[in-house]
């Protein structure tokens, strides 16, 4: 078991990673990605403690496994082979352009090495600048009052 763990759970986050870009959805907002145990908990799955008791032996917790997803969401190889879509759905997005934000980091700069602050909220944003160049390209403003005001990774923005 422990030579399949790291691939069983390699594609495990692949997979989620795919779903999330294909739908939209932010795997570090609560609900979106839950085990068998915290279903249970909140009355929509049946009493037993998968995956929990499996990688708690590997030192995997769910909370590690939602940010290796939203981590592999990045990453240009995942879903590329199945034709993912781009975030921004072929739609240029410059300065002044309308975008939704869809959770995550925010930055103080577009190179950053750490996100300022995590918002975990879909947010309308207006673009207030683009660096194409930088690991985070558009810095947004929320235009709802819901805190984004930074510079943000190209996976968290849809354009409308």
């Amino acid at each position: 078991m422990k030579l399949l763990y790291p691939v069983v759970k390699d594609y495990a986050v692949e997979l989620f990673a795919y779903l999330c870009k294909q739908y939209n959805l932010n795997p570090l907002s609560d609900g979106v990605i839950i085990s068998h145990s915290e279903g249970h908990k909140r009355g929509i799955a049946s009493n037993h403690g998968d995956v929990e008791h499996l990688w708690g032996k590997y030192g995997l917790t769910m909370a590690q496994f939602r940010q290796d997803i939203k981590s592999a969401m990045g990453s240009a190889g995942v879903g590329a082979a199945q034709g993912a879509a781009a975030p921004v759905y072929g739609k240029t997005v410059k300065k002044g352009s309308t975008v939704t934000f869809t959770g995550g980091a925010v930055y103080k700069s577009s190179t950053a090495a750490q996100a300022a602050v995590t918002r975990n909220v879909t947010s309308t944003c207006e673009v207030t600048a683009v660096n194409e160049k930088g690991a985070h390209p558009y810095h947004c403003i929320s235009k709802d009052r819901k805190g984004v005001y930074g510079w943000v990774d190209r996976e968290a923005v849809r354009a409308d």
